[in-house]
């Protein structure tokens, strides 16, 4: 997460409408333009009809800033918002919670709640949470109103999601997570004594030394890794978004890894397919078409009769102690990796280890839907293939590989 929204706010004229008083305006640095709006109202024509209906409930949205935070959700379950993201994982919980109940009806809520904790946490990686800024879309930070974005989500989810940041203090550098544990007498979330504005961290770990060095991406994922759970991972970009019924099957892909690959080991990578959900209009749709392409018929190819799929698309769940072993899930070179996740599959090769693509799971992905935005993301898989082939590993591809 650099800059992207979180939870944009609405205009003015539309608080007015859910009545907001005048003076008390929700101030934000990400606010929604008409033409976004009357788009979204247009193109869920009945959905909206139905959150009008449910505002009219005085008993459930007893003030105006409730319906005003229901209008904003429900904006952001349509956008390609960080909101939307951790809504479709947090499903993974959900659906591991209908499991537990259905197979193990005699634990209590309190006893399915402890084991959950155990086998599920995702982790949001907002690297710039410590760094403020007044105007955060002009700058590598955060404002005051996304910050109280994230406590929002927390607030929410008070269980199985935490959040991760990168913190300086003088010439020391810290890896810091929110896990909602630390709260006050109360049961707020309790502020961070040194630095008021931010949420108090569970745990800091000392980093040697400034730790992005490549593009962000990678470096973000390293630091974010030691407070995951388990031995299997899976990373989401913030344009992606989990099914319900999808994440009913997490069991099956777990299952994945422990079923050895004939004259081989279990795998280390399991790639799925992705449901683009941004198809709207002839851009969406070109885009969205490519990435099936690519993201599902090639890489169903490349995998099977050719096995030589690496890393591409994020639905991929990887064996996190291999990921770790061979330096992080993905690479950090500044300009040799461009396409940073390639390498991740590549070293995977390299070490001897299998992967495998499925295609009975995916999670939602949004693409871009603007020319210019279009041409630039392709401009982007060009270069990084460029520099991919110059890169040491495709040489020991070249070179071992038969």
């Amino acid at each position: 997460v650099y800059s992207e929204p979180i939870l944009p706010q609405l205009p003015q004229d539309w608080q007015r409408e859910l009545g907001v008083p005048r003076g008390q305006d929700q101030q934000h640095a990400h606010v929604l333009d008409h033409k976004t709006l009357e788009f979204l109202r247009s193109d869920f024509d009945l959905e909206w009809k139905r959150l009008e209906l449910r505002l009219d409930d005085r008993v459930t949205f007893r003030s105006p800033f409730d319906r005003l935070m229901r209008v904003r959700t429900w904006a952001a379950e349509r956008l390609q918002t960080v909101y939307r993201t951790v809504v479709g994982m947090m499903k993974h919980r959900k659906a591991l919670d209908l499991l537990l109940e259905a197979e193990l009806p005699r634990l209590n809520p309190a006893e399915r709640q402890a084991l959950l904790n155990l086998k599920f946490r995702l982790v949001l990686a907002v690297q710039t949470y410590a760094n403020h800024h007044a105007d955060a879309t002009k700058s590598n930070a955060m404002d005051a109103y996304s910050r109280a974005d994230v406590k929002m989500l927390l607030e929410r989810f008070p269980h199985g999601l935490a959040v991760a940041y990168l913190q300086r203090v003088g010439d020391r550098f810290f890896s810091c997570v929110v896990d909602g544990t630390r709260r006050d007498a109360s049961g707020q979330l309790e502020s961070d004594p040194d630095h008021p504005e931010l949420l108090r961290p569970t745990y800091r770990i000392e980093l040697p030394g400034f730790p992005v060095l490549g593009n962000g991406k990678s470096d973000n994922q390293n630091m974010a890794i030691p407070y995951t759970r388990g031995p299997i991972i899976q990373a989401i970009d913030c344009n992606q978004e989990g099914y319900l019924e999808e994440s009913l099957k997490i069991c099956n892909v777990l299952r994945e890894f422990d079923i050895c690959i004939p004259g081989g080991g279990p795998p280390a990578i399991v790639g799925f397919r992705e449901h683009i959900f941004s198809n709207l209009g002839t851009l969406g749709t070109f885009a969205a078409t490519a990435e099936l392409v690519f993201g599902t018929l090639v890489q169903r190819t490349l995998a099977r009769p050719l096995w030589c799929r690496y890393h591409y698309g994020h639905p991929d769940v990887m064996d996190k102690l291999v990921l770790m072993a061979q330096g992080g899930l993905s690479k950090a070179t500044k300009g040799l990796n461009l396409s940073e996740d390639i390498f991740a599959g590549m070293d995977v090769q390299l070490r001897g280890h299998n992967i495998l693509h499925r295609e009975y799971f995916q999670v939602g992905k949004g693409r871009d839907m603007g020319a210019i935005s279009i041409l630039q993301f392709f401009s982007k898989l060009s270069q990084g293939t460029a520099q991919m082939s110059t890169s040491r590993q495709a040489l020991r591809l070249g070179q071992r590989l038969s």
